[in-house]
Formats: structure tokens, sequence, C-alpha cells
């Protein structure tokens, strides 16, 4: 401190040193300036879906299918940004002549950083999701959109297929069990149609039965009906029979003549 300072003598003395802390300084910004750069561009999708509730089918229990809509609209924005989805739109892409992977990067790797970047969010109380996307390139911008939601549309395409497939076979089986039991039933049918030598019909399905069955139960009942209307109107013109014995029909009729102006002005006619 006894000796004067001096700046440009001590900047040739220390310059190493001034060149490493320069040196470190812009090897620290570069990196800090391109992650907090912000993208430039951005492409977004909308997706409208048709809420699909499934149904139950041979009592199955319904505490085992989503209970409420936002949670299926959850369960598609998880299925949008699954790992199959995600692999199937960056096939996808590639397949168009954009490139996503890295060379010698994994498809695993490839899935993670596509999982980063895309957004998928959903407008609330609605059926609407946004698909968005941004870079500092427009190049195949939508593009990737595209693909994403494409990939998407297709597994549940796929998905609602497998679900049918599984439900006719159900139903399949269940119409061969029908069946066996219809045709076993008119085997039997055959045999006693031989020991009592009766006719049957030809028609192998047992609707047919059933329902002229349903037709003899409907036509008795309605006879049944007619028959208590008819003893409770027998009933009642009985009652009205015993009725009439007591009442002084001539009397009353005599009466009737001789109140009557016209047949009284006749007889005085008749009379002069």
């Amino acid at each position: 401190f006894s000796k004067p300072f001096n700046p440009v003598g001590a900047i040739i003395e220390y310059l190493h040193i001034v060149v490493a802390v320069m040196l470190v300084i812009i090897m620290l910004s570069v990196p800090y300036v391109v992650l907090t750069k912000k993208p430039k561009y951005s492409s977004e999708g909308l997706l409208n879906i048709n809420p699909y509730l499934p149904k139950v089918l041979y009592g199955v229990e319904d505490s085992n299918f989503i209970r409420s809509f936002e949670d299926w609209m959850r369960t598609q924005i998880k299925v949008i940004t699954s790992y199959p989805v995600l692999e199937t739109a960056i096939k996808n892409y590639e397949s168009q002549g954009f490139k996503w992977r890295f060379a010698g990067e994994s498809m695993q790797s490839a899935v993670g950083r596509l999982s980063n970047r895309v957004k998928v969010v959903q407008i609330r109380d609605t059926q609407l999701i946004i698909v968005s996307f941004e870079s500092s390139s427009a190049t195949g911008l939508a593009e990737i959109i595209n693909s994403v939601i494409k990939a998407y549309i297709d597994s549940i395409d796929a998905h609602n297929r497998s679900e049918d497939n599984y439900k006719l076979e159900l139903l399949r089986k269940e119409r061969e069990k029908v069946q066996k039991e219809l045709d076993t039933g008119y085997r039997q049918l055959e045999e006693i149609s031989l020991k009592h030598g009766t006719a049957i019909t030809e028609e192998k399905n047992l609707y047919v039965y059933m329902e002229a069955l349903g037709d003899i139960k409907k036509t008795y009942n309605r006879m049944v009906t007619d028959r208590i209307i008819a003893e409770s109107r027998m009933k009642a013109l009985k009652n009205k029979q015993g009725a009439l014995k007591d009442v002084p029909i001539s009397g009353l009729v005599a009466e009737r003549i001789d109140a009557s102006q016209g047949i009284s002005l006749l007889i005085g006619q008749i009379l002069g």
C-alpha cells in the first residue's frame, strides 16, 4: 500500500486470472441463455371427446368402472401421454420425413423427451382437450401435434374394437349354448311326438312355443274375466227380477193412462 496503484500493471501481472474469470463467466452464461430462452413458435390441437361410459355386461360390479366424467377425462389425458401412444406418434412423425430421435437414441428416451415437451390440458367442465407443443423452430411443429392426436384416436379405435370382439365372442358362446339346449329339447319333442303319434312344428325356436303358451294364457285369462262379468250381470238381473215381481205394474199403467191428457182426450172423442 506504500506504492501507488497501477491498474494497467496489475491487469498485465494478473492477466491469466482475468482471462480465466472471463472464460468461466462466458461458459456459465451461454447455457443459462439457452435454457432460459423461450421458444418462438407454438402449435396446438383441440380434441372434442365424446364421453364413452362402459356398459355393465353379465353382472360385472359398477365399482370396477370409472365413476364420474372428470375421472374419465383425466384418464383420457393419461392415455394421450402414455408410452404406446407417444411411441406410435414418433413413428408416424418420422414416417413423414421428420426427425425426432437423435442418432443412437433409444425409443424410451425419445418418448420421455416428447412426454416432457407436449402439453395436454383439459378445458375445465368441458369435453375439450388441448394438445400443445412449443419449439424454437416452426419446422414439423404442426405435424408432431397431428401425429400425437392421430395415435390417440387409433388407440381408442383399437381399444373399442377389442371390447367389441370380446363381447361378440361372449354372445357367440351364449348363442351356441342356447342353440344346443334348443336342439336337445327338439330331439325330446320328436321322441314325444313319435310316442303319442302327434305332429310337431318344424320351427326349432323356443320363443315360438313360449309365445304360443303366452297366447293360450291370455285367452284363458280373458275367458275367466268374461265369465266373472257374465255371472255378475246374471246375479244383478235376478235381483232386479225379484224386485219387479213385487211392483204393481198394471195399476201403474192404468194411472199413467188416466193421467195422460192425450189418452183422456182420445177417450172423450171415442165416447162422443
